[in-house]
């Protein structure tokens, strides 16, 4: 996983701490396989100009702001060493490099034995989930991918953005794709997770993190035209951001020799739980059933409501105002019986038996619901079952 989170007051000529290193104007020394693993292709994209050969025949990495920021310092003129070589440590401790280990020690590749789209397994998966009851959410999903993983030409990347209140099942949405596509799952190297609250902490910081995003990006799709990005707590990422991908985003073939059009984007956001927790209590009061909410009931005032959120990453963002959000995926609000599921789910987990009656009895005891009159929807939907799960049997 990046991080791009910069040390505060760190100075350009000073060293991470952490890496042990004296001497901070000192290249990282690798050979051409590893440079190229770490960065994509000789010569291409921005970091076209950050390689030089040696004398020796080894390759530079030279002044790599996205290498530099994995321990924190930016913007140094030559990256403090965070590459593991091939046979030539020198005085790079190897215990410096742990996060380096995904792509090193990896034989993974990027090609059909490692990637590639199980629908059915996506299918299996959702029906020994919770997600099952994420009608909308499953549907759009199962579409959207079986679409754009059975197209060898698409017109651009695969963006989706999924909302809901919390413990509705984004994450695990987010991580059914990844088992279905990538062999590996979250461990592949070319699965990329960003936190808006670890990786991108503070607004003065901004314009660096859009820079180091960037050139995160296309230095791994340049490695792998299948990769994907994951990016949760969009609703706490700092406005305007989020923006800075959208060159990778637009229609169109290549972008300085690099094409962006097989990558996935995906966005987990609470920031439009209220319009559709709204929406699901006035079926309810309708006496109607959940599972008659289409898409296009929630659609239109989700996206309006997302772009215009003060508090959401994606406030009048240009993703919004260009259409390059392929759909805005609504998570319903979990009600009782789906909180009793939940439950049951864990335990069989866990290896207990299910009980359906100790379930029932967990879900009024240990989870709160709103609104305060009807008491209709779980607060926390499913997240807390499995901490809460352990003190109460």
């Amino acid at each position: 996983m990046p991080v791009l989170q910069p040390s505060p007051g760190h100075r350009r000529s000073t060293p991470s701490p952490s890496l042990g290193i004296t001497d901070a104007k000192r290249p990282c020394i690798m050979d051409a396989d590893v440079l190229k693993i770490a960065h994509g292709l000789l010569g291409v994209g921005h970091y076209g100009n950050a390689k030089n050969r040696d004398v020796d025949g080894t390759w530079s990495c030279m002044s790599c702001d996205t290498c530099t920021a994995q321990k924190g310092a930016t913007q140094h003129r030559h990256a403090t060493c965070q590459h593991r070589t091939r046979g030539r440590l020198g005085r790079f401790k190897p215990s410096d490099y742990d996060w380096y280990d995904k792509i090193t020690s990896s034989n993974e590749d990027c090609n059909m034995d490692w990637i590639s789209f199980d629908g059915k397994g996506v299918g299996k998966d959702v029906l020994k989930s919770q997600l099952l009851v994420q009608h909308i959410a499953s549907e759009v999903i199962m579409n959207a991918l079986t679409g754009f993983m059975n197209n060898d030409n698409p017109n651009k990347p695969l963006v989706l953005s999924f909302h809901g209140t919390t413990g509705t099942g984004k994450n695990l949405a987010s991580q059914l794709i990844v088992k279905n596509i990538y062999k590996k799952g979250m461990d592949s190297r070319f699965v990329h997770y960003f936190n808006s609250v670890v990786h991108f902490p503070y607004r003065r910081q901004v314009e660096t993190y859009k820079t180091q995003l960037q050139h995160w990006i296309r230095g791994n799709v340049t490695n792998c035209a299948h990769s994907m990005f994951i990016f949760a707590d969009m609703d706490k990422m700092h406005p305007g951001l989020i923006d800075c991908i959208k060159p990778f985003m637009v229609h169109r073939q290549k972008l300085d020799g690099v094409s962006y059009r097989k990558a996935i984007f995906i966005f987990l956001s609470n920031a439009g739980g209220e319009i559709l927790t709204q929406t699901t209590l006035d079926f309810w009061k309708a006496g109607k059933d959940r599972q008659e909410i289409k898409l296009k009931d929630v659609e239109t005032a989700l996206s309006s409501s997302v772009f215009n959120n003060h508090n959401s990453g994606l406030w009048h963002s240009s993703l919004i105002e260009s259409s390059l959000v392929d759909f805005f995926i609504p998570f319903l609000p979990l009600e009782h019986w789906h909180v009793v599921q939940c439950i049951m789910d864990e335990m069989e987990a866990r290896g207990l038996q299910p009980d359906p009656y100790k379930a029932f009895e967990m879900a009024d005891e240990i989870v709160h619901y709103f609104p305060q009159d009807e008491g209709v929807f779980s607060v926390p939907g499913c997240k807390t079952i499995a901490s809460r799960l352990r003190n109460f049997m």
